[in-house]
């Protein structure tokens, strides 16, 4: 049996290409798209109406992800990284992260700590989310990382095509 595809509804909002995109892991309600137009937008699934723009950004969106409580952090080509209270459309947090831009994020499963990375450099952080300090750094020449389900452990790959 073959499944069929098809599009929902068309999102208008950014004022360049979208970059990135993130849905909300709790609710699954609420999806966030990147931009290089330097926000980042926060839809209802199943609206077509941008519920709210976030401004505060130097550079084009790279990435942006929620953390298991639907918080938002927005990565950006200077490098930079924002943590934002949705409800109120501000930024909690900005983490001077890399000098390249910031091309991976995740949150860790079980501790809250964020890893961002830079693929340009070769280096993935973790971060303390409430001190904003880098607790730790990876700098093996990694391109892209994901956490374990448990966390124990961190899958890279580099450029050479090892993992």
């Amino acid at each position: 049996m073959s499944e069929r595809t098809f599009k929902l509804q068309d999102l208008v909002g950014h004022t360049e290409s979208t970059t990135c995109l993130a849905i909300g892991p709790r609710s699954m309600r609420v999806l966030v798209s990147g931009s290089k137009d330097q926000t980042a937008k926060v839809w209802r699934i199943g609206s077509s109406q941008c519920c709210l723009t976030l401004h505060g950004h130097s550079l084009g969106l790279e990435k942006v992800c929620f953390d298991p409580s639907e918080e938002l952090v927005a990565g950006s080509a200077s490098g930079s990284l924002k943590l934002w209270d949705l409800h109120h459309g501000k930024v909690v947090r900005t983490f001077e992260s890399h000098s390249l831009p910031a091309t991976s994020m995740e949150f860790h499963p079980m501790t809250g700590l964020l890893a961002s990375g830079c693929s340009e450099a070769g280096v993935v952080k973790l971060w303390d989310v409430r001190t904003k300090d880098c607790v730790q750094e990876f700098s093996e020449g990694i391109q892209q990382f994901r956490f374990s389900p448990h966390g124990k452990w961190i899958l890279s790959s580099d450029a050479a095509g090892s993992l």
